[in-house]
């Protein structure tokens, strides 16, 4: 099988790729998945992670990743036979991190979910950039009243 270093359309891709079976092992995850949620291929590649460990401990790779799986809506099983998205919030403010975690099964001829695929997005820097937007523009309307209740 082809990991996903070997092929670069996958390698390059601006989103996490993680492929899970039936079994909920770990078949591939690109570079862009590593980086986002902090683990390395070689230590999960065909490893199912701990389902019951769920913990926001990035530092705990197998729990980390089995709450990332978990909290994004995968039952235990079967696969779903529907795509289906959520979105994450991991950490506290001022440091959270904000992911879009979409699943989408992949069928067999006979109509059967052997393989889905999680896709996870960080929309961490669009969110803040809301945040701030949301405060600029409480504060310019908060500023643009206060002088005119003066002159009333």
């Amino acid at each position: 099988m082809l990991g996903a270093r070997d092929i670069p359309s996958i390698a390059n891709l601006a989103d996490g790729l993680i492929e899970i079976d039936a079994e909920r092992r770990i078949l591939r995850a690109n570079p862009r998945a590593e980086e986002l949620l902090l683990f390395r291929s070689d230590r999960v590649i065909n490893t199912s992670p701990p389902f019951g460990a769920i913990t926001k401990n990035k530092d705990d790779v197998f729990g980390f990743l089995a709450t990332v799986i978990v909290e994004a809506g995968l039952p235990s099983s079967p696969l779903p036979d529907a795509p289906f998205g959520k979105e994450l919030v991991l950490g506290q403010s001022p440091r959270e991190l904000f992911f879009e975690i979409s699943f989408i099964p992949l069928k067999e001829k006979n109509g059967s979910s052997r393989v889905g695929i999680f896709i996870v997005r960080d929309t961490t820097r669009e969110k803040i950039i809301g945040r701030i937007k949301s405060e600029f523009i409480s504060i310019a309307a908060h500023q643009l009243r206060t002088p005119l209740s003066g002159v009333k």
